[in-house]
Formats: C-alpha cells, structure tokens, sequence
C-alpha cells in the first residue's frame, strides 16, 4: 500500500501512455453478438487511439511449467 499510494497523477498518466495503446490492447467478446454491429462501436470507442511505435513486453517472466 505504501508503494501505490506514492505514485504522483504523473506517474499514472506517464504509464498509462506508454501502455494503454491499441497494439497492446485484445478485445473479447464472448456471446451472441451482431459483429456488424459491434466492430463499429469498437472502432467509435477505440478509434482515435494512436498505436505506439514500439510494443512493450511485460516485466515479470512467466514461470516455464515442467508439467509437474
């Protein structure tokens, strides 16, 4: 709790910018759907994101199972 409450707005907005793009994000849709309809309300809500010029990768390594 003492490492989240210092963060600054400033921080949060830093790492939201560098993050939150359109070539980092995945959108799931999971049941009966019109994708007529719904690609367009995708594009109106997530359109005017500019994608970044580099990808970022995520900072923790993910465990390799030994299927164990």
């Amino acid at each position: 709790m003492e490492k989240i409450s210092s963060y600054t707005r400033d921080d949060l907005s830093r790492y939201h910018a560098a993050h939150y793009r359109p070539n980092n994000m995945v959108a799931v849709l999971v049941g009966d759907f019109d994708p007529g309809i719904v690609k367009p309300m995708i594009r109106q809500h997530l359109g005017a994101a500019v994608p970044s010029d580099r990808l970022t990768c995520p900072s923790a390594p993910t465990p390799l199972n030994a299927g164990t």
